[in-house]
């Protein structure tokens, strides 16, 4: 039987682009949603933005016979196990109603609601949006959620929310109401109780689902009155300006989440002596963090993203935000062929700070315990730890080589040890004290004699290992140039002094140069690489054999046949099919005003041989003048 891709695939295809953009979002009408919308994901062309996600590597690989057959075998499983839930609430239900009658009800609603997608994804037009807020109503004792779905369409998808109304209203039992409105020209029909439920509205071929009535009118009457709310507020003005539109944009507000969150926790009570969990937040700085936002568009050559964080402190972790972009060097070991590397540049020399930021919430017995133990490790260390700090550049390198072993967990369950291959490298400004730090713990009195030194390739390295459980872990440390070098044991660090004697370093390799300018540079505060096919089927290697043994460490899912299908290893896609759609992507993290800028680019890899296939650098060019 031939497999092809179904209405209802497209529009999950459509939902996972939301997702995987999880930051976006900056169309006009967003700008009249609520000041308290937490999200709201928009595109200004469905058709066109899911034309060109079927176009894109993601979209091939879901057409994928493989991924068919897989989508297949999951949709009969869940139907299986939403078959068993049906009977399981039927045959509970209140005395006097026939589970049968129940049960074909719960049936008719299911099949209508997967009529109401395929029909929805197949007729949905132009503008379509997706938002989720707060919503404070005097009626109502607390807050609320705020749904609001927006779309163009037909007369088909009206006269489905008709059904799907009468169908809620039937599976209900007399417990909501039909009911029906008009807003704004809209006329709505819904079931509902006590101002909330789900409303279907139309105006011509516009259409708005919404589940809080009152946030419904007070949307409609702003967008038809040209009235900015959301598109008001400073963080939205100032991420519109940084990441532009896109095929698909979303906006993540985190402002009405923290002021909710910090008066709840403020009437907390607390053990004497601790710190309120408010505080905490605070200390830690994640409440500094308005919110996200960006844009992601994909064309034949490859797909792009542009993702804005926006700060408006620096307390806590956030101290480790450098505040200005510098050129991001990379070690001369680096490998050259790797299937993730990364390039960050921190304030390291802040990280003392960021734990005294949370110390200061402690009772003064534990900071003053803080501070003794400081003094301890200085006298056994013979530097401070500030003093250590001090001497760290800031930046961060990290890397898994193409040809690492991936791990193995059974290896790790047998006692094999954790099987990892990566190296972290830390470029310092000065080099004596961490030399000497290695020297002094390798003395036997401070490690037991578990760290020995030994000489690879002409330079000191001292290794340790580090007991796990059954996976036991070790490590091997150097000072080589201005780097320290943390690998996972003796042999991965000889593969990278002969890279660096060889000079065949990932600065070496002109894809990876070709992508990163593709970008702008290696200016920044971060670049990070991946080659996604690859890394994902490493992972999924991992998985594969925990998966099938889950069932077999938890009896009782074994006794229940129809959720074992979720632990079916043939549902997993195969390495190589996802190596042959999903191609390398590279991301350049920027410092910018108000907080900080992601470009992210994953050239077309599956893409048939035309003459759209540009080289990146011409992409890139056409790409930047658009932006």
């Amino acid at each position: 039987m031939r497999l092809r891709p179904s209405p209802r695939a497209r529009l999950i295809l459509a939902c996972l682009a939301a997702v995987s953009t999880a930051t976006a979002g900056l169309r006009a009408d967003d700008v009249h949603l609520a000041d308290s919308t937490i999200v709201v994901c928009s595109t200004g062309d469905v058709k066109a933005m899911k034309a060109a996600l079927e176009a894109s590597d993601t979209g091939r690989l879901l057409a994928d016979p493989e991924i068919r057959r897989i989508g297949e075998n999951l949709k009969k499983g869940f139907a299986g196990l939403m078959e068993k839930g049906m009977k399981e609430a039927a045959a509970s239900a209140p005395e006097g109603t026939d589970p049968a009658v129940l049960q074909a009800k719960m049936t008719a609603f299911l099949d209508l609601g997967k009529s109401y997608l395929d029909a929805l994804c197949a007729d949905m037009s132009g503008r379509a949006a997706f938002s989720l807020g707060i919503a404070m109503d005097p009626a109502l004792p607390t807050p609320v959620p705020s749904l609001i779905i927006e779309f163009g369409g037909t007369d088909r998808l009206h006269a489905m929310h008709g059904q799907l109304v009468d169908a809620m209203v039937a599976l209900s039992e007399g417990e909501g109401k039909k009911t029906e409105f008009t807003a704004g020209g809209f006329q709505f029909t819904g079931m509902e109780e006590n101002g909330m439920g789900l409303f279907f509205g139309r105006k011509g071929d516009r259409f708005v689902i919404g589940s809080h009535r009152a946030g419904l009118a007070d949307y409609i009457t702003a967008w038809e009155a040209g009235t900015e709310r959301l598109g008001a507020q400073p963080f939205y003005k100032s991420a519109f300006a940084a990441t532009g539109t896109g095929q698909m944009n979303c906006f993540v507000g985190l402002a009405p989440l923290w002021t909710m969150a910090l008066g709840m926790m403020a009437g907390m009570p607390v053990a004497e002596g601790e710190p309120n969990p408010a505080a905490i937040l605070q200390s830690l700085g994640l409440t500094d963090i308005q919110g996200m936002a960006g844009t992601a568009t994909w064309t034949p050559q490859g797909a792009s993203s542009r993702s804005f964080i926006a700060i408006a402190g620096r307390r806590g972790l956030l101290r480790l935000i450098p505040s200005e972009n510098l050129a991001l060097a990379l070690p001369p070991f680096a490998p050259a062929e790797v299937v993730a590397a990364n390039t960050t540049r921190l304030e390291l020399s802040q990280l003392l700070n960021v734990v005294r930021d949370l110390m200061a919430l402690a009772p003064e017995a534990e900071r003053t315990e803080f501070e003794a133990g400081l003094t301890q490790a200085q006298q056994m260390l013979g530097s401070t730890v500030d003093e250590l700090l001090g001497d760290l550049e800031g930046t961060v390198f990290t890397a898994t080589p193409s040809d690492a072993a991936p791990m193995n967990p059974m290896a790790m369950m047998m006692g094999g040890g954790a099987g990892l291959d990566f190296s972290i490298a830390l470029r310092l400004k000065a080099k004596e004290r961490f030399q000497k730090l290695l020297t002094t713990l390798g003395h036997p009195e401070i490690t037991q004699g578990m760290m020995t030194k030994s000489e690879i390739a002409g330079r000191e390295v001292w290794s340790m290992m580090v007991p796990m459980g059954a996976a036991p872990m070790q490590f091997a440390f150097a000072v080589d140039g201005e780097w320290l070098i943390i690998g996972t044991g003796s042999e991965p660090m000889r593969k990278a002094f002969e890279r660096a004697d060889a000079g065949t370093s990932l600065g070496t390799n002109e894809g990876y140069n070709g992508l990163v300018q593709r970008l702008g540079g290696a200016t920044g505060m971060m670049i990070g690489y991946t080659d996604t096919g690859k890394s994902l089927s490493q992972w999924l290697d991992m998985v594969r054999p925990i998966l099938g043994m889950v069932p077999m460490f938890v009896p009782d899912l074994a006794q229940n046949p129809e959720t074992l299908f979720l632990f079916d290893v043939a549902n997993l896609p195969s390495g190589a099919l996802l190596q042959k759609y999903l191609g390398a992507t590279v991301t350049r993290g920027r410092v910018t005003e108000g907080g900080l800028l992601f470009d992210a680019w994953s050239p077309t890899k599956s893409a048939p041989k035309t003459e759209e296939a540009k080289p990146a650098g011409a992409a890139g060019t056409k790409a930047g003048a658009q932006r």
